[in-house]
């Protein structure tokens, strides 16, 4: 299955179809795969986001969009530093591929995926394809340190890449997915559901807490971008 069926690429450029935006240059530049996929959501966060069931004020959002699609990607870039991960689908709907929230996009993702490729210019983390050991931690809701889902090379004494997820409600947030088999996090935003500043790492956080939990990774920056995207 694909995507967007009209959608084509000329001299490795990526050609838009149907009102559905094509990746932004910067990203195309950097990542091959990145022309076979198409916008879903584009957001620039804010330093405090604190959405508490405020629907995000996407620049753009093709999730009512109701062609096949086989993989999802996600794209974060903050003042220059990003990162990149695509996976075999794993929603229901593209819907799924937005901020969590209890309320508008109630979605609680704990678990393992396959076949993902990663990209980043943030120098140690492990880039490549066919990754058989990436995880997600994805809900709107408060969490703690356990190992819940006995993610392997997990503590169960810091913030990492597998942390016990609390029932479900606007209190902290995580929109997170890990290598948990090179023991690191790709990337990480979370805190976007509480009032206290947003948190953000790409590869393992220094400190206490590899997922960057508590580190207000927001502060400071000028820019930010968050991309959900499907093939």
């Amino acid at each position: 299955m694909i995507f967007f069926s009209l959608s084509f690429a000329v001299a490795g450029e990526c050609v838009a179809s149907a009102g559905l935006e094509c990746p932004p240059q910067s990203l195309l530049d950097n990542v091959d795969e990145a022309c076979a996929y198409r916008i879903v959501y584009d957001l620039a966060p804010a330093l405090n986001s604190n959405f508490g069931g405020t629907a995000p004020s996407y620049t753009v959002d093709a999730s009512s969009h109701s062609s096949d699609y086989d993989r999802v990607a996600y794209y974060m870039e903050v003042d220059g530093d990003w990162a990149w991960v695509s996976m075999p689908d794993f929603t229901t709907s593209l819907t799924e591929l937005g901020v969590p929230d209890a309320s508008l996009n109630p979605v609680q993702f704990q678990q393992i995926v396959t076949d993902m490729t990663v990209a980043s210019n943030v120098a140690g983390v492990v880039q490549g394809s066919g990754i058989d050991t990436g995880n997600l931690e994805i809900w709107p809701s408060c969490y703690g340190q356990g190992n819940a889902a006995s993610v392997p090379g997990a503590s169960g004494s810091t913030y990492d890449l597998g942390d016990l997820r609390n029932p479900l409600g606007n209190c902290y947030g995580s929109l997170q997915v890990h290598n948990h088999g090179a023991s690191q996090t790709v990337f990480a935003w979370s805190g976007f559901q509480h009032a206290l500043g947003d948190d953000f790492t790409i590869g393992n956080a220094s400190g206490t807490h590899p997922d960057g939990t508590f580190g207000n990774g927001f502060a400071g920056t000028t820019s930010r971008r968050y991309l959900a995207l499907a093939r």
